[in-house]
């Protein structure tokens, strides 16, 4: 499995698209038929990059439906935002030993153009290949990338077409990761970025209470969680003091032996639409409205669990796709407990470095260095002053 997080981001959004394996349309067949015809060569094809392997959405002049991934030119493609050339594979060290060069098909010329859902992830090409080499500028190309474009419009279409609450979803979470991104980028208030990704949250799902934390760890090993954002519940006296203290110092949460406790210990998805008689219930502050429904996502750096994101009380309750769905969002909010983390390590390691240059590692009294900075620095007021030191 993938560990790569933009990688993660496109699998879930080509996920969510729910085109692989779908039966061949004539909106895209006429486009691929269109680019073989104009450019002569012997096949053209729409293909959709899955985790493993190249699957062909269009496909005019190859026999096979699909190819591992591992072999594909359309891999190579995906990887960049330009046009895609291979003049010759028999010359080029990348693809002169690839079994579709040195076999059937006997593959010499590709051109291809990264084809984007409307998100925004690269999720294919469209491409041209033949068994001749082609001498190519990529200005040759503009057919080719205008004939691209149409087939991204006709991918805008089929979402619209799914069905109305599908199209809300995609444009929604592709809005919310461009919020997340640009706050968490562009400002250095965390919280602000964390508010405003769990409100994006609670908005995409219907939920009405949520919260962001992050995952740490005792001294013991034990997880608990640290609070980022979390839905305002002052309700009541005893919400209101307990939001209050969040607003002040931030929340954590210590308990395992219930819904949050048990997402951190397994570090999988927890779901529940029958709150009440659920036996890992608990853990609610005094005066915390009823809770009837909960999902519990897990958000991971890599292989290592870091936040934890909570929804609850959802109008029909919680599916088990929703995690898929929302794994882009996901991942961004990754990102940015991943940038914290950095951040406060540096900013750690920094006083380390100057607490060794300026005080004595036996006494923990400052050294000649420091004693030198604090007298010049008196001098310096002193002079300010027109006073004596």
């Amino acid at each position: 499995m993938t560990t790569d997080p933009i990688e993660k981001r496109r699998l879930a959004a080509l996920k969510l698209l729910g085109i692989l394996d779908t039966p061949p349309e004539e909106r895209f067949d006429r486009l691929v038929r269109i680019a073989r015809q104009f450019y002569g060569v012997k096949t053209a094809l729409f293909s959709i990059l899955d985790e493993e392997r190249q699957w062909f959405k269009s496909n005019d002049g190859m026999d096979a439906q699909e190819t591992p991934r591992s072999v594909a030119f359309c891999d190579h493609a995906i990887r960049q935002d330009k046009a895609f050339i291979v003049e010759d594979a028999t010359q080029d060290p990348r693809f002169r030993t690839n079994p579709f060069v040195t076999g059937d098909p006997h593959l010499r010329f590709y051109a291809g153009i990264p084809i984007r859902e409307p998100s925004g992830f690269k999720l294919g090409t469209l491409c041209i290949i033949d068994d001749k080499p082609h001498a190519v500028r990529e200005v040759d190309l503009d057919v080719l990338r205008t004939l691209a474009s149409l087939i991204e419009d006709q991918l805008e279409c089929a979402v619209r077409e799914s069905s109305a609450d599908d199209e809300l979803r995609v444009s929604h979470l592709s809005r919310a990761i461009q919020r997340a991104q640009n706050v968490f980028l562009t400002s250095d208030n965390e919280r602000a970025a964390f508010e405003l990704m769990l409100s994006d949250l609670l908005s995409l799902t219907g939920s009405q209470f949520g919260f962001i934390g992050e995952v740490l760890h005792r001294d013991d090993g034990a997880p608990y969680l640290k609070v980022g954002a979390i839905t305002n519940i002052a309700w009541s006296p005893e919400t209101q003091a307990l939001y209050q203290e969040v607003e002040r110092r931030g929340m954590r949460f210590e308990r395992l032996d219930n819904l949050l406790g048990a997402g951190m210990l397994s570090g999988g998805l927890i779901l529940t639409n029958d709150y009440a008689n659920d036996s890992r219930r608990g853990g609610l502050p005094p005066g915390h409205p009823p809770i009837e429904s909960y999902l519990g996502l897990p958000v991971y750096s890599g292989d290592e669990l870091i936040g934890l994101v909570g929804l609850a009380n959802r109008k029909g309750g919680f599916q088990p796709r929703m995690a898929d769905e929302l794994a882009p969002l996901l991942q961004t909010v990754g990102t940015l407990l991943e940038r914290r983390r950095l951040y406060q390590e540096k900013r750690e390691h920094q006083r380390n470095l100057e607490k060794a240059a300026n005080f004595d590692a036996l006494t923990g009294l400052p050294n000649r260095r420091r004693l030198t900075e604090l007298f010049e620095q008196e001098l310096f007021e002193a002079d300010q002053r027109k006073g004596t030191l």
